[in-house]
Parts: C-alpha cells; sequence; structure tokens
C-alpha cells in the first residue's frame, strides 16, 4: 500500500514540476481584416489591329502568333511603288526650284547694285524681288509636299505602339490593302488587367483606387481597383471588377487568379501559434481551469495571421491557456500559481 501511494505522489509531482517550466496567457478578441476570394482570369487592358495609313501591297509580315513584340518595333512592311514614283517626281520639282531661287536671288543682288548707281528703274528691281519672293515660296511649297509624302512612306513600315502579344495575322504577304485596313490583331502588353464577377454585397467594401492582393500560380502581386460595375446581372445577380495590374514577364493574359478583396473586419479570438499542440492529429491546446488544473481541449483553427492563429471554436474570451507545452505535458497536471503568465 504504502508503494502504491508513493508512486502516486511521484506521478503528481513530475506533472507539477513539467507544468512549472512553463507560461501561460489569456486568451483574448481581436479586430481583424477579412478577405473575400474573387475568382478571376489576367485580361489584356488593350486589344489592338493594326494596319498602315497607306494603300499598298504587304511585302513582308515579321511576326507570328504568339510573339512578344517590344514598343516601336517592325512588324510588317507595305510595298508602295506609286508613292516612290511620286517621291522622285516631287524631288525633281523641288531641285527645279532651288535652281530658279538661286538664279532669282543673284539677278536681285545685281540690280540690286544696278539700282545703288541708278543704273536701272524701281519697277525692275522690284519685279526680281517679286521673282525671289516667289521662288522661295516654291521651294517651301515643294519640300512640304516632299515632307508629308514621307510621312506616307514611313506609313510603309508598321509598327508596334507598345509591347504586344501577337494574336492574329489578318492578311498575309502578298495581299492588296486599303488604307487603315486591319493587318495585324495583337493585345498590349503595358498594362494587364485582372477581371471577376462578385455579388454586389461584396463590392460595397471597395474603392477605386483601392489597393489588392491578386495570387497567379502561388505568387501574390500588386493590383489597383480600377473599375467597378455596380449593376447586377440579371441571373447572377454579381457585379464585374476590374483591377488593373503592371506588366510581369511571369504573368500572362488568360492565366487563372484570385483576388483578395477586403471585407468587413472581424471579432476574433486570437492565439499564439505557441500555444498548439497536437494529440492524436487533433489540434488542441492546454487550458488552466479555475481549479489551477491543466484540461486538454481540442480547437477548430481558423486562418493564420502572422504570430497568431484565429480560433474558431474550443476556447472563450479569457481562459487562461499554456504557452510551449511539453510533449509529455497531460491532461489534469496541477498550475503553480507561482508560474509566469503573460497579460
Amino acid at each position: 500500500m504504502k508503494k502504491v501511494l508513493l508512486g502516486v505522489l511521484l506521478i503528481f509531482y513530475a506533472s507539477s514540476v513539467i507544468a512549472e517550466s512553463m507560461s501561460s496567457v489569456l486568451v483574448s478578441r481581436t479586430t481583424s481584416p477579412q478577405f473575400y476570394p474573387a475568382a478571376g482570369s489576367i485580361v489584356a487592358s488593350r486589344i489592338m489591329r493594326l494596319g498602315a495609313r497607306i494603300s499598298g501591297r504587304i511585302a513582308e509580315i515579321v511576326v507570328r502568333p504568339g510573339d512578344i513584340v517590344g514598343a516601336n518595333e517592325m512588324l510588317a512592311r507595305i510595298d508602295a511603288p506609286e508613292l516612290l514614283a511620286i517621291k522622285k517626281q516631287r524631288e525633281a520639282e523641288l531641285n527645279a526650284s532651288l535652281v530658279d531661287e538661286g538664279d532669282a536671288r543673284t539677278d536681285a543682288k545685281r540690280l540690286q547694285r544696278l539700282s545703288s548707281n541708278q543704273s536701272i528703274s524701281k519697277d525692275d528691281l522690284r519685279n526680281a524681288q517679286v521673282r525671289l519672293s516667289r521662288a522661295k515660296a516654291a521651294v517651301a511649297r515643294d519640300r512640304a509636299i516632299l515632307s508629308a509624302l514621307q510621312v506616307d512612306l514611313n506609313e510603309r513600315i508598321i509598327r508596334s505602339p507598345l509591347p504586344v502579344r501577337i494574336l492574329q495575322r489578318l492578311q498575309e504577304p502578298g495581299d492588296s490593302v486599303t488604307a487603315n485596313m486591319p493587318i495585324i490583331k495583337a493585345e498590349g502588353l503595358a498594362q494587364l488587367r485582372f477581371e471577376t464577377y462578385v455579388p454586389l454585397q461584396r463590392m460595397t467594401t471597395l474603392q477605386l483606387g483601392q489597393s489588392v492582393d491578386i495570387q497567379v500560380s502561388g505568387q501574390t502581386y500588386q493590383g489597383i481597383v480600377s473599375h467597378l460595375l455596380l449593376s447586377a446581372d440579371s441571373v447572377t445577380r454579381q457585379g464585374k471588377v476590374e483591377i488593373e495590374v503592371s506588366y510581369l514577364e511571369k504573368l500572362m493574359p488568360g492565366q487563372f487568379a484570385v483576388a483578395m478583396l477586403p471585407s468587413e473586419p472581424r471579432n476574433e479570438l486570437l492565439i499564439p501559434k505557441s500555444a498548439l499542440a497536437q494529440r492524436a492529429g487533433i489540434h488542441c491546446v492546454f487550458v488552466i481551469d479555475t481549479q489551477q488544473k491543466i484540461r486538454l481541449r481540442s480547437i477548430r483553427l481558423g486562418r493564420k495571421q502572422g504570430s497568431h492563429q484565429i480560433v474558431l471554436a474550443g476556447l472563450e474570451e479569457g481562459e487562461r491557456i499554456i504557452l510551449n507545452p511539453l510533449n509529455d505535458l497531460r491532461d489534469g497536471a496541477i498550475w503553480s500559481n507561482q508560474l509566469s503568465t503573460n497579460e
């Protein structure tokens, strides 16, 4: 009998010693932010149909569907022999105007010297000056025409206005095209957009310009709310949300993504992760009851929040739990009043 009593006392003492090596904390509530996961897709902010502003025949197209092209890079070239012939004609007319201007300037200078000696009449000098003015005007006109013609010739080269991904070749080399006829279809990559549809009540917490996290393939990217369509679909009762995302090489139009939309904050129980233990695969904590006994209690966990964990069920505010519980801590151990506590 004495041996049995001694064994019980040793077990009780060991439990107390185990408990005395740990600290405790009160369970408290905190207001934590909430997020609504909205599934959607990454799309291009701009879909473009690119063509030339002149008529002609397509000489070459240097891109194919799927190619990524930088800003101002060549996409295609138009062959316009008529414009080249007109350019040669205008260059010849400009050269003739320059010769005429040179002759008029020489005559005007010569008559100016003779006029100073009163060797010619003032009318002759005036006529020479008028001729020079007309020659200068003709040169300016021909240069302007040639400059405008050169602008048209530059349009033979179709260039990308910004970084794009080629979607489709609407025409092929050898085809005849008219001015402004689309030749290439592309999507802009300078700015991407995330699109999703959410219930209208979820949109009341969103604001234009608000920062939102977007998760794509395990990575988190930053986006800005750019458009809220506060008009529900008659079937789904959902509205459209658009979020602008800066272009990154890892992001592509068509990718599945999830936006963590801010929701109404919630008052929740929060405990340190260091208080968690597992017994038989079940999450639990050790609670100190009013009799200073340690009780093992299973709990249901919510999401993680930094170094803390949200508790959905199993605990009440104001209860005291043990931090960093030892592996051999058991239900029923005695908690010493002399242990350190954290309020």
